[in-house]
């Protein structure tokens, strides 16, 4: 728990000073969760609604796979209509934002992993020499 807690405060504070101080690790488990449960960000923030969302459809044909699963007050919730039995139907031709996922930058707008999730954040730069900024 508190290893846990400590990981986190150093991504946070990696963050603060800069978002290429980070780097994902770990490898997907192929649990399917992330694609029942994804949130769709366009300008640096989260689609809110859905007239943005079919706007960005509009733009964007690829977002055709995704269909609003519920909204919150952190924006609209998208689950994938390309998962059959977690698995993903399109994977050799699956979009870039499921390509690249997850991404440094999700993170530095307050975007998280779940809790069994089998990628983390780590910080490139030792936690002490971060520390040591700070205390400059």
């Amino acid at each position: 728990m508190i290893a846990s807690f400590y990981r986190k405060l150093k991504i946070k504070i990696a963050l603060l000073f800069n978002p290429k101080n980070i780097k994902i690790a770990g490898s997907c488990k192929f649990c399917g969760y992330c694609c029942q449960n994804l949130y769709l960000c366009i300008h640096n923030r989260t689609v809110m609604t859905e007239s943005e969302f079919e706007e960005l459809s509009a733009r964007f044909t690829y977002l055709s796979i995704f269909r609003i699963k519920e909204s919150t007050p952190d924006g609209l919730v998208f689950t994938c209509t390309k998962l059959k039995d977690n698995k993903c139907t399109i994977y050799s031709e699956r979009p870039f934002i499921c390509r690249s996922y997850p991404t440094v930058r999700m993170f530095s707008m307050n975007s998280k992993l779940h809790e069994n999730c089998g990628f983390y954040l780590t910080a490139k730069i030792p936690f002490k020499e971060i520390l040591d900024t700070l205390k400059k």
